[in-house]
């Protein structure tokens, strides 16, 4: 029951401007007596998205703030006060417990690297203990229905709250600006939204939580939503997953009878697909009795449509991790496949079988579990992706793609703070490999850091450092954004000085300039561009081209080029230079 709920309960209905003044109070008040550490988390993130909006937060705690971290750890309170709160141990220890959890959230958040956290699946679990917590052990697949309805309803009110709180106050505060003339800065609509969204409007959706402690069944819930529910699974989710089960069936037996491996992305489909009927059993759970038949076939039928698209899972991730080693992605694929089993086995069990609140619970759990320590995702991906790499640099030299495929791995590691699993013991210096530390690593093991792959089979890019200063010699047109990519239409560009624009295009390893009906073909060498290093800061690589009695300078930020039997040039990019008098003869110009 409601916080408003109770109090017309306990009252009586009331009318009157005072009536509903005092329910709003009395809701407020009561969020706030039942959350004290999330409403005072509420309040700090408040404050960090107000002096934001006001340009005075640096003031406090620097440009970095900690509204995110503060952020996940409201999740984290509201996640154990909840479950907590079903468990009746008393204020105290509620409150206590409550607010470690949240420093405990904040401080992983905070030092992810030194946990080796991945924040994604971390938050993910959070967000689901919030609703799977207060039933661990507790309450029933029926009560846990409802509860969850609830939960959305109340989280639907809040978001209601506060497209009509703060768009009410910035209408208003835009007519006294429209009607009288009163101006009002923008900054005031910054504060408005901030402090609604960041605090009155959650606020106001945690007062109407039900209480964890309120077991009821769904058939409390409102018939609309009932309905609803009932006919979401009978017509569209027990239909569809269905006919997804037949296709993955179909999809296995021309596996077994080609002898191929699967592909790579059925992984994915087959977690789709999971994630799917196990929302859709969570959805229909309740209507179990009056099931019509998609539904009935989908519910008795449904743990023998698994353990086929399961093996397929399972057998396309390990040919990609036996390839191209463990990232997290593929560690989340096989989490989905053992918690998927997990399930299953559960079902053998006559009292957990069908229990919605296990199928709910087992991948929370799993998430919260994996996502941080030597057993998480991050640190099994680092080990991996560390071995990986130890082994392709041990037998140089390296073939592009060899070298390409090892600077991919470096730069994997260097986002999730494993370089110091590969780093070797002597690294030469940054004036002889350039600053950055996975590029000095690079270079130890004799890697080319310039040379990387596109994307493409066959494709590799060539990056350049510039200083920020071009010396224009005695070019008098400068280009700053000049690209051309093969097999594109030209581009032009408006030179001052010339009638018509000036065009440029990519073929055949030239670049063809063109004004009017006047075109000139600058060969571009391709040889050059491969055998070049990057340019230090006092140094740009530069590329001066000539034809026809006419020249241009090409300063490059990158290049791509194909590497089979002849390098060809597929794009470039950078700074390109030019004399307005080469071309000023092309057309006359227009005065």
């Amino acid at each position: 029951m409601t916080s408003v709920e109770q109090n017309q309960s306990s009252t009586g209905p009331r009318k009157g401007w005072g009536s509903v003044i005092g329910e709003m109070f009395d809701g407020t008040l009561k969020a706030l007596r039942r959350f004290p550490v999330v409403a005072l988390l509420l309040v700090l993130i408040t404050i960090e998205a107000n002096g934001r909006v006001g340009e005075w937060w640096p003031l406090f705690w620097g440009d970095r703030g900690f509204a995110y971290p503060l952020t996940v750890a409201t999740i984290a309170a509201l996640a154990f006060c909840l479950s907590l709160q079903s468990r009746r141990l008393g204020r105290l220890p509620e409150l206590l417990l409550t607010g470690l959890a949240a420093l405990l959230a904040f401080c992983l958040i905070e030092w992810k690297e030194a946990v080796r956290l991945y924040e994604q699946t971390f938050v993910v679990a959070l967000a689901g203990l919030v609703l799977v917590g207060p039933f661990l052990q507790r309450g029933s697949s029926e009560s846990f229905w409802l509860f969850v309805v609830r939960f959305l309803f109340a989280g639907l009110l809040g978001l209601l709250a506060l497209l009509l709180f703060a768009g009410g106050f910035s209408a208003i505060l835009a007519s006294l600006t429209y009607l009288f003339g009163i101006a009002v800065p923008e900054q005031v609509y910054g504060h408005v939204w901030a402090t609604v969204g960041c605090f009155a409007a959650p606020l106001f959706a945690l007062g109407q939580l039900p209480a964890a402690t309120d077991f009821d069944t769904p058939e409390d819930a409102p018939i609309p939503v009932r309905r609803g529910m009932q006919v979401l699974g009978d017509y569209v989710a027990a239909p569809l997953l269905i006919i997804y089960a037949v296709l993955l069936h179909i999809y296995a037996a021309t596996i077994i009878l080609s002898g191929d491996w699967p592909a790579g992305q059925v992984g994915w489909l087959v977690l789709t697909f999971g994630v799917c009927l196990f929302a859709a059993l969570m959805v229909i759970h309740p209507f179990l009795s009056s099931a019509r038949p998609p539904t009935r076939l989908l519910l008795r039928w449904w743990p023998v449509m698994l353990p086929v698209p399961l093996l397929l899972l399972l057998l396309a991730t390990w040919q990609r991790i036996s390839v191209y080693g463990v990232t997290p992605d593929r560690y989340l694929l096989v989490l989905f496949g053992v918690v998927t089993a997990a399930i299953l086995l559960a079902q053998l069990r006559p009292s957990l079988r069908d229990d919605i609140r296990v199928i709910a619970a087992l991948p929370v759990l799993a998430l919260l579990v994996t996502s941080f320590g030597p057993q998480g995702a991050v640190s099994i991906s680092i080990e991996s992706q560390s071995e990986r790499f130890r082994a392709m640099v041990a037998d140089p030299p390296f073939t592009p793609e060899e070298n390409a495929e090892a600077l991919d791995i470096l730069s994997y590691l260097e986002v999730a703070g494993g370089l110091g699993a590969v780093e070797p013991e002597a690294l030469p210096s940054s004036a002889e490999a350039g600053t950055g530390l996975s590029r000095r690593i690079a270079v130890a093991y004799g890697l080319d850091p310039t040379l990387r792959t596109t994307g493409e089979a066959g494709q590799f890019s060539r990056s350049f450092q510039t200083s920020g200063v071009i010396a224009t010699d005695d070019y008098d047109i400068l280009i700053v954004d000049f690209s051309a990519y093969r097999g594109t239409t030209a581009r032009n560009w408006s030179v001052p000085g010339l009638s018509q624009p000036l065009s440029i295009s990519l073929r055949d390893n030239s670049l063809a300039l063109s004004v009017g009906n006047e075109m000139v073909v600058f060969d571009v060498p391709v040889d050059t561009l491969l055998e070049m290093e990057d340019g230090t800061p006092a140094e740009a690589a530069e590329i001066t081209l000539s034809s026809q009695g006419r020249q241009i300078s090409i300063q490059p930020n990158y290049v791509t080029f194909d590497r089979f039997d002849e390098p060809s040039l597929v794009n470039i990019g950078g700074v390109l230079l030019l004399r307005l008098s080469d071309w000023s003869s092309a057309v006359p110009v227009q005065r």
